[in-house]
């Protein structure tokens, strides 16, 4: 049996000691050690939930802040928007990216200023950046499959983890050794109470509410470690769901670069994604090609700090291998369960559809399933023909030889018409002695299979009676469709019905065609 390890959010030199702290998610929330937001973002945060935004309010606070107007016009002209013409000023970037992207640049030019409080935090803070870029990158991802706006989704997954960057900044080597050094992704907030009695949840919720950033993004990032299974179509519960699977994905790079902690954090990641969005392995595998380049351009933008080495580049290529052998597996597993479907069907028709003595199709397959095959062919213009079949003096072999003898009749003229026909023809038994068989054939075959199956029929061979002279009595009638017509295949049948008995009154062991 294979095990695997649980993966660990962030990694660093263990140095466990007791928690010490008496402060609260408002405290960590309030704390003078995280630098305040800017006058120009708060300004931008309020006019942002307005119902009608002004964008030359918009534009006022904007180039209030000189600084602030230059990154934005920087940050609008790169590669990673790609706007043409160039953007030259505050006025003209507004309408261009809209309300939304302007927040979420304002935003990050925020978060990117925070810093580490020691050196012995810097790496805890590489670690989170990285994993709040990646979230960022894996909500814009998802938003169209889930209907939203692809910047608040960005926005959201940005900082939805913005309380962890709080708790490390305030509470240092405690968090960080009690917390993200033991404990998983699916286990740290279980872990955040456990030793201080709250969770990065709430102290990002808090902030937030400082931050005026709605109750869209409160309720969504309190959210989204709660989700289980499906979610509603809400837009409210598409968001959270959004974060959820963001925040799970996010989880894989923070892994150790072994294949067990890889695959639980797809497994989990995987089970979010298919269940909130429908997506499969290959999507994902999709996503997973997507991130790394995208939060590198991110944060050159920026301008965070997100240096890891080569772990992230070595569990990124364990994902996407793993993804390609899951996917191969679903694959493998449909194929198996068509076949396994086709297997049935193909059993349920043999019980259904088959004569019970000879195997051929029998009655119900003609009344049910014939008329879907006819009309595609009537609708080709395609000639049809029909040959009504039935086994000359059957009554005296079963009287002189018995029933059993007659049912070995029965399925020695089966194989014949079988062995006569294609793979593509139709023959049926019909009842008792009678058949029926229906081609899609020219005129000059119809009459050569006819008068074949009606005159070189084999004796049967009979273990008890050696043997046994037969002969059949043929009708056949074929019809070549016209446009406008109406097509009758029961209006065929007894028209070849009819030829038949023509055959038998004639002495039986020939065909009559029209």
């Amino acid at each position: 049996m294979r095990t695997t390890e649980m993966p660990r959010r962030i990694l660093t030199r263990p140095n466990k000691q007791a928690p010490t702290t008496s402060m609260s998610a408002q405290d960590v929330a309030a704390t003078k050690r995280l630098p305040s937001l800017p006058g120009v973002a708060q300004r931008m945060l309020e006019i942002a939930q307005q119902d009608e935004p002004s964008y030359r309010e918009l534009s006022e606070a904007i180039r209030a802040d000189a600084v602030i107007s230059g990154r934005v016009l920087k940050t609008v002209n790169s590669a990673l928007f790609a706007l043409r013409p160039k953007v030259e000023s505050i006025e003209d970037a507004i309408p261009r990216l809209g309300i939304s992207t302007l927040r979420t640049l304002m935003l990050s030019f925020h978060l990117s200023s925070w810093k580490a409080s020691s050196p012995d935090t810097q790496n805890a803070f590489r670690s989170i950046w990285r994993s709040c870029l990646t979230q960022a990158v894996i909500a814009e991802l998802l938003a169209e499959k889930a209907e939203l706006e692809s910047s608040v989704c960005f926005t959201g997954g940005l900082i939805q983890d913005i309380g962890i960057l709080a708790m490390v900044t305030e509470l240092g080597e405690d968090y960080i050794s009690n917390v993200l050094y033991s404990s998983s992704h699916f286990h740290i907030a279980d872990r955040e109470k456990e030793q201080f009695g709250f969770t990065h949840v709430d102290v990002t919720g808090e902030i937030l509410k400082r931050w005026n950033m709605g109750h869209a993004f409160i309720d969504a990032t309190r959210q989204h470690h709660e989700l289980d299974g499906k979610v509603e179509s809400s837009e409210a519960t598409r968001f959270a769901a959004v974060l959820q699977s963001a925040s799970l994905g996010a989880s894989i790079l923070a892994t150790r670069a072994s294949s067990s902690a890889v695959e639980e954090a797809v497994t989990q990641w995987l089970r979010s994604l298919n269940s909130n969005f429908g997506l499969n392995p290959l999507d994902a595998r999709e996503v997973i090609s997507e991130i790394e380049e995208r939060v590198t351009e991110y944060s050159v933008v920026f301008n965070f700090d997100i240096s890891n080495g080569d772990t992230v580049e070595q569990v990124v290529g364990l994902a996407k291998e793993l993804l390609q052998e899951i996917a191969l597996e679903s694959q493998l597993a449909m194929i198996s369960v068509q076949q396994s479907a086709n297997s049935k069907a193909k059993a349920d028709d043999e019980i259904i559809y088959r004569d019970f003595l000879c195997g051929l199709y029998n009655r119900r397959f003609l009344d049910e399933v014939m008329g879907t095959h006819l009309d595609a062919w009537v609708s080709k213009r395609k000639p049809v023909a029909m040959l009504y079949v039935d086994v000359d003096d059957f009554k005296l072999i079963n009287d002189a030889f018995g029933h059993r003898t007659g049912d070995l009749a029965i399925k020695h003229v089966a194989k014949w018409l079988t062995d006569c026909t294609r793979d593509t023809d139709f023959v049926f038994r019909i009842g008792g002695d009678e058949f029926l068989v229906i081609m899609q054939i020219k005129e000059k075959y119809y009459e050569t299979v006819s008068r074949r199956l009606a005159a070189d029929l084999p004796d049967l061979d009979c273990p008890d009676a050696g043997a046994i002279p037969m002969s059949l009595s043929v009708g056949g009638v074929i019809y070549q469709p016209k446009h406008g017509d109406e097509f009758d295949m029961q209006s065929l049948i007894d028209q070849a019905d009819r030829q038949m008995y023509h055959s038998k009154k004639s002495g039986g062991n020939r065909a009559s065609l029209v």
